[in-house]
């Protein structure tokens, strides 16, 4: 390999001179970077984490912010790749994926054709197939039909809550990277109609990719594995041991492949597996987070100072005069051409995972917690805010037995009162609170297993949703980028043997659910383990019953009960397509297969039943698949005034700003007992059926009440 290293030494011996770490580029260009892509016209782009989507020239070295994406699909991109005719796919959040032709953005999201709205990972074979990894499954677009093909569980690909990469052989095959269930493959000479777990030592994929000749690697929590013939056989080449920076990205550049790691720079990888330094680079500390090479250089992404060119930049064909290169639009909507494959029958259990909710953030009013919601620490110092209208369910915390004599589960509050709307609303307070439990870890060496986060439940017969909320609120702190977490859900009191179901939580500075389906009578316990990362953390344990019965219906919820001040704010008067998939699909779904076809069936009704229209039928089909548009939001945020404004009338406590000093309509002063005798209109005020309510006070001791509705019309009555 002396030669190989000599030649790939020479060309990045320029690398100070390319001011690969320059200071102005950090300030002014991306900082947070998710994904970037080195493209065919020179043109480099990168993907950001609440930044927005950036692209400059091989020649100018200046970054620009494209705005028109914001406009289709927010500031958050998570995959990117360039289709055989020169087309840019970016990868969102919450809006699907989006295409650049060289004049517009077209987005494709679940109204458009796709089934799922987040999409981590993307790849083009070169042909006519680009591979878009969602929530909900990974989907072949086949441009010359215009259609999309769903590969998951239904057909053998166990994506187990996430694909974190897609990587394609010269002749076609599919290699797929799974967060915690290891590599699949799928043959183009089978039509990719079976998935194949390969039999690769790590199970925590974080990327891979494919060399001629059948040479694959992938870059994993557990370390770096490689493969000589296509999948077959695999070779552990780099162990990881506990407490070290983990491999998150991984490239081929024109002799020579590179890792990425955790906090470690980018390494030079030789076939035998020793790992050097990028001679000229000074990047040691640098947290790399993607890799992408074109024309004997390598773009690399990093979390916290940007991007960077290795290697010769004028090997880059700069276009930027001439403006991008322009291709046939994506036609869309997309041809629905349902799950593909073998119908594979999966193993009945008693808990199975169902699919990540990036969109609902905070406002989990409604969707989650139907019998039993648990915000974390949010009466702190005392405990949780605990909400329950069913004593049957129980939710209780500990941290793991791997810790010190004498230590607990922690309890914090790090914002008293917030407006981001990642952070979950309380209704008993009328506001958004930032709390969660923690496992002290940060306390605990690296290397060391543990505590981690035990939660235990507690259900009736039936089948149930468990639903967990994570959000990195600071996750762009050094040490809380590396928050990477397993969990893994088992049947009764205690945390052995083989789990039930998995999912792993990443990347998650946005908040995101992960939800699991269990089946009662009977206790769960969930192990939410850090995995030699930094601090377990959780903001919320929600609990709904997935299907009404007959008897369960007459029992409350929390959607209808007192906690709203008996305001009623739950799922519209659905449309029968709707209840009757899920009332008679769920009777039918015993493991996550099931499921997936069953989610697929009601994608493709609400579909064909007019998205975009405004309508209860299609807003209940929205709340089901946890799609969020503006007026949805907007509905949200005017039921928590009311239903706040409600308890304030049922409790004059509530209206004290002494009490509750974030709250809306709250006295500017403690409230005198006077205030709220029976001549007093306030309390007339109680009984009548107002939305909104608000107190402005005089400076001679008299007070105006303004009344509104929901339209915003009303007006002043005076004492």
């Amino acid at each position: 390999m002396s030669a190989t290293y000599t030649k790939i030494a020479a060309a990045l011996l320029c690398m100070s001179a390319v001011a690969f770490a320059a200071k102005k580029e950090v300030e002014e260009g991306p900082r947070y970077v998710l994904s970037v892509l080195a493209a065919s016209d020179g043109t480099l782009w990168v993907g950001t984490e609440g930044e927005g989507l950036f692209y400059r020239s091989a020649q100018t070295l200046k970054w620009t912010r494209d705005t028109a994406f914001e406009q289709v699909a927010g500031t958050s991109v998570f995959a990117l790749c360039e289709d055989s005719a020169g087309r840019i796919w970016a990868g969102t959040l919450d809006c699907g994926v989006c295409v650049w032709d060289g004049a517009q953005w077209n987005r494709i999201s679940i109204e458009e054709g796709l089934p799922g709205s987040h999409v981590a990972a993307l790849a083009s074979d070169g042909r006519e197939n680009v591979w878009i990894a969602t929530d909900a499954g990974l989907c072949r677009y086949f441009e010359i039909g215009n259609s999309v093909s769903v590969y998951n569980r239904s057909n053998g690909l166990d994506f187990s809550g996430e694909i974190t990469s897609i990587a394609i052989t010269k002749r076609g095959d599919v290699f797929v990277g799974t967060a915690c269930n290891g590599v699949f493959r799928a043959r183009r000479h089978e039509s990719w109609s079976k998935w194949t777990k390969l039999k690769t030592a790590s199970q925590t994929i974080n990327s891979i990719c494919c060399r001629e000749g059948g040479l694959t690697i992938i870059a994993a929590n557990e370390g770096l594995e490689q493969s000589l013939d296509y999948g077959q056989k695999w070779k552990t080449i780099v162990s990881r041991n506990p407490g070290d920076p983990k491999p998150l990205a991984i490239a081929h550049g024109d002799s020579v492949d590179l890792v990425g790691f955790e906090e470690n720079g980018v390494k030079m990888l030789s076939a035998n597996g020793a790992l050097k330094d990028v001679p000229g680079t000074k990047m040691g500390d640098f947290r790399i987070t993607s890799l992408s090479s074109a024309s004997g250089a390598v773009l690399v992404g990093t979390y916290g100072r940007g991007a960077h060119v290795l290697g010769e930049v004028k090997g880059l064909v700069d276009k930027a005069n001439k403006g991008r290169k322009k291709s046939n639009p994506i036609r869309t909507p997309i041809r629905d051409s349902g799950i593909q494959g073998w119908n594979a029958l999966g193993t009945a259990s008693d808990c199975y995972y169902l699919k990540d909710d990036w969109s609902t953030k905070g406002n989990w009013c409604g969707r989650y917690g139907l019998r039993t919601a648990v915000l974390c620490a949010q009466n702190s110092p005392w405990g949780d805010e605990s909400i329950c209208s069913d004593p049957r369910y129980r939710v209780s915390a500990k941290i793991g037995e791997n810790k010190k004599q004498g230590d607990v589960l922690r309890y914090w509050v790090h914002w008293i009162s917030t407006t981001r709307m990642d952070s979950l609303y309380n209704p008993h307070l009328g506001h958004r609170r930032q709390s969660e439990w923690d496992d002290h870890s940060e306390t605990y060496p690296q290397a060391v297993e543990g505590p981690d986060l035990v939660v235990q439940t507690e259900v009736p017969a039936g089948w149930h949703e468990t639903a967990f909320y994570f959000f990195n609120k600071d996750g762009e702190i050094k040490q809380n980028f590396r928050r990477d977490y397993v969990i893994s859900a088992y049947k009764g009191e205690t945390s052995t043997g083989a789990p039930l179901a998995m999912a792993r939580v990443r990347r998650f500075r946005n908040g995101v659910y992960k939800r699991f389906a269990v089946r009662g009578p009977g206790k769960f316990t969930f192990r939410i383990a850090r995995g030699n990362s930094f601090s377990t953390i959780l903001s919320g344990v929600f609990i709904s019953r997935i299907v009404e019965s007959p008897e369960s219906q007459s029992s409350p919820r929390l959607s209808t009960c007192a906690h709203y001040g008996g305001l009623v704010y739950r799922e519209p008067s659905s449309c029968e397509a709707l209840s009757g998939l899920i009332a008679n699909g769920f009777e039918n779904c015993r493991c996550g297969s099931d499921y997936d076809r069953l989610y697929g069936k009601v994608v493709s009704a609400y579909r064909s039943a007019a998205p975009q229209s405004s309508s209860s039928a299609q807003r209940a089909f929205r709340w089901w698949l946890r799609i969020w548009t503006d007026d949805d939001r907007t509905r949200f945020d005017q039921a928590m005034l009311a239903s706040w404004t409600c308890l304030q009338m049922k409790d004059p406590r509530r209206r004290s700003a002494k009490d509750f000093p974030n709250s809306p309509n709250v006295l500017p002063r403690e409230p005198r007992q006077d205030d709220y005798s029976p001549e007093s209109p306030l309390l007339w005020l109680r009984d009548a059926k107002v939305m909104n309510l608000s107190v402005a006070l005089r400076s001679d001791g008299d007070f105006y009440l303004k009344v509104c509705n929901l339209h915003g019309t009303g007006g002043y009555l005076n004492d």
